[in-house]
């Protein structure tokens, strides 16, 4: 418990602890990729239903294939905008997509997002009193 405790006062605790989550969704993108394709499904429904065509290798219309870092990156911090969070979502109809979606969702968005805030907290707290 008491790791938790001076996120405030040592912004490094926060930042090795966003690192750890991305580290370990970018784990979970890469199992996802190799083992359970079908957990990540394109968010665009008619790229979705589309039999001919796999977003995975690429299609003519020039959907973005699917990167676990990227992925990774574009879930954790809000800001960033790099289209694959858009582009990409969890299977609702696969177990380990809903299973992924839960650990997405309420771990890896909503906890990214409380240390990105502390984080951004702490830094200037630090700033203002070296000032």
């Amino acid at each position: 418990m008491w790791w938790f405790a001076d996120y405030g006062y040592r912004p490094e605790k926060t930042l090795w602890t966003l690192l750890t989550l991305l580290l370990l969704n970018i784990g979970l993108n890469l199992v996802i990729l190799y083992w359970q394709q079908d957990a990540i499904v394109p968010a665009l429904e008619e790229v979705y239903l589309q039999d001919d065509k796999d977003p995975r290798k690429g299609t003519p219309r020039g959907y973005p294939s699917f990167n676990p870092l990227v992925f990774a990156l574009d879930t954790l911090i809000p800001a960033l905008d790099l289209g694959q969070e858009n582009a990409w979502q969890p299977n609702w109809k696969n177990p380990f997509g809903i299973a992924y979606a839960i650990y997405l969702y309420i771990v890896h968005m909503f906890i990214g997002l409380l240390l990105i805030v502390v984080l951004v907290a702490g830094i200037s707290k630090r700033l203002s009193d070296e000032i």
